[in-house]
């Protein structure tokens, strides 16, 4: 099975995931004015709006790490494939 890896942009307001041979699977979008992840595989895409009341308990990092879990399980949802994650 194919290795998952995450990517995460240098805005990190965005990234996606691909398998180890470089083909993107899952690609998400943070936007922090309206809250709203927007997560696409393929031609699907799901937007994934969050409440500012958890948003503003959360860290800059904490943030993230929950964007890219929550990118992953719509991604999922949507279709893509997750093998084993890689580190990174």
């Amino acid at each position: 099975m194919q290795m998952v890896t995450h990517h995460l942009n240098d805005d990190r307001q965005s990234g996606y995931f691909a398998i180890d041979c470089g083909y993107k699977i899952c690609h998400w979008v943070w936007d922090a004015g309206t809250s709203t992840l927007r997560v696409r595989v393929g031609y699907a895409e799901r937007p994934v709006e969050l409440q500012h009341s958890d948003i503003d308990r959360l860290s800059e990092d904490q943030l993230l790490e929950c964007l890219v879990e929550l990118a992953k399980r719509t991604g999922e949802a949507l279709g893509a494939k997750f093998g084993p994650k890689s580190p990174g």
